[in-house]
């Protein structure tokens, strides 16, 4: 058998052969969190990036394109890659209530707890789920939780809303905007203002149940 003929490169070229090392700094140190988490409520990178703060530690960051540069997601057909948006809900969507398993259905994961600014007003509808407005006057901060929602499951779980109730913007107690569920003022008419409760949840504890 003949040995293949090869081409001796000069030290210049060999050099030429190898690709260009980026330095990326030392990296991130610790180890990683589970990527079986079914519900992460922390960012993943908590504790291993240099880069974290305090808010790291109760909200799993929303992943965003960068402004001013090339647009950067997670790898195709991961659960990650869809768009997603946060949603702040205030009644029975909220975890323990009936219609929750509409957002785990459509792949949501809880975020955080939190208020909204004190802008708003809830009334209970029938008891059977609350609508909450924003007023210029005479608000409070109404209680809700955060998730966030695959922005292609939101149409879902907005046509399994009540009748009457709807997504908007809604100020959060941080400041944070962000979409959230609201009711139509003409729902309201006639129904029971519990705003003074602070949420649905405290409304539902302290309601006499006879």
């Amino acid at each position: 058998m003949h040995a293949i003929p090869t081409r001796e490169r000069s030290p210049q070229r060999r050099r030429a052969w190898i690709p260009a090392r980026e330095d990326h700094g030392s990296g991130l140190n610790g180890e990683p969190r589970s990527p079986i988490d079914p519900a992460p409520t922390v960012c993943r990178f908590y504790g291993r990036c240099p880069e974290g703060f305090d808010r790291c530690r109760h909200e799993m960051p929303v992943l965003r394109s960068v402004a001013d540069g090339p647009t950067r997601w997670p790898a195709t057909g991961s659960k990650e890659s869809a768009l997603n948006v946060r949603l702040a809900v205030n009644g029975t969507l909220m975890r323990g209530f009936a219609l929750n398993v509409n957002l785990l259905a459509a792949g949501a994961t809880f975020v955080r707890e939190t208020t909204t600014g004190p802008s708003y007003r809830l009334w209970s509808i029938g008891d059977r789920h609350p609508a909450m407005i924003r007023v210029a006057h005479g608000g409070a901060a109404i209680a809700v939780e955060v998730w966030e929602v695959p922005a292609a499951g939101l149409a879902t779980i907005l046509l399994g809303e009540p009748h009457g109730l709807c997504v908007g913007k809604v100020r959060l107690a941080d400041g944070e905007e962000t979409l959230g569920v609201l009711g139509e003022p003409v729902l309201c008419e006639g129904q029971r203002e519990i705003t003074e409760y602070g949420g649905w949840r405290p409304y539902i504890t302290a309601r006499p149940t006879s």
